[in-house]
């Protein structure tokens, strides 16, 4: 279940973070005041497919973060026990993304499995179960810091 998300600069949101507690959540607002914007950032944070068309204009970056409540699903032992497999693609190819790439892969629970030439492929391996995970790195990342 989500819990919280933040958003940072995507499409006409500059800044917001919303919690969502126990219980029902509506999103409700007059035409045009942005809750199919908020949808689609919840839409890119579970792995949609999104483009540089999103950033707020005037800005350089857009953040969507989450945090998932995932303890009734009894997975505290696979995070406990499993090395998460991940998949990259890589699209800046960079000596600054190939370092975050091994970061990502020191860390304790997490391991590169393969990277792939795009996202449909990385998306596909996911679906197939080979992955659980992927790490985007878009063409212009080291421009953006």
């Amino acid at each position: 279940m989500l819990k919280h998300i933040t958003i940072r600069n995507f499409a006409l949101i500059e800044k917001a973070d919303v919690d969502f507690t126990g219980g029902f959540s509506v999103i409700t607002g007059e035409t045009g005041h942005g809750k199919s914007v908020f949808l689609g950032s919840v839409a890119m944070l579970l792995g949609q497919r999104s483009d540089a068309k999103i950033i707020r204009e005037g800005a350089d970056r857009c953040v969507v973060e989450g945090c998932f409540d995932v303890s009734g699903f009894g997975l505290e032992d696979f995070f406990e026990d499993v090395d998460l497999p991940v998949g990259v693609v890589d699209e800046d190819n960079t000596s600054v993304t190939r370092n975050i790439i091994r970061n990502l892969d020191a860390f304790q629970q997490t391991k590169i499995v393969e990277q792939y030439h795009n996202f449909a492929e990385a998306r596909e391996a996911m679906q197939r179960g080979k992955i659980y995970a992927i790490y985007y790195i878009p063409q212009g990342t080291t421009k953006l810091a």
